[in-house]
């Protein structure tokens, strides 16, 4: 059976390569869209992958709309001014 000291080092071990490996992509770069409160107006970005989970429940032409945690209201895809 392993001593105290030798079940730390191999935890030591397991939490050292759950860092190099980044297996769940936790250090990598989340990119986001910006959504618009139709209620208060405030702009968040939300992950974009919590918008792909919504978009397959759409039909053609359908935007994702979210509640909007903070104030209540629906927040939809900000449409950005063009100039």
């Amino acid at each position: 059976m392993p001593t105290d000291e030798e079940l730390d080092e191999l935890n030591r071990a397991f939490l050292r390569s759950l860092e190099e490996d980044d297996s769940f992509g936790l250090n990598g770069k989340i990119s986001t869209i910006e959504f618009k409160c139709r209620g208060c107006r405030e702009i968040d970005d939300v992950p974009d992958l919590v918008v792909a989970g919504f978009q397959g429940d759409l039909k053609q032409n359908e935007e994702v709309e979210i509640e909007y945690p903070f104030c209540g209201g629906t927040i939809h895809r900000s449409k950005k001014d063009s100039k």
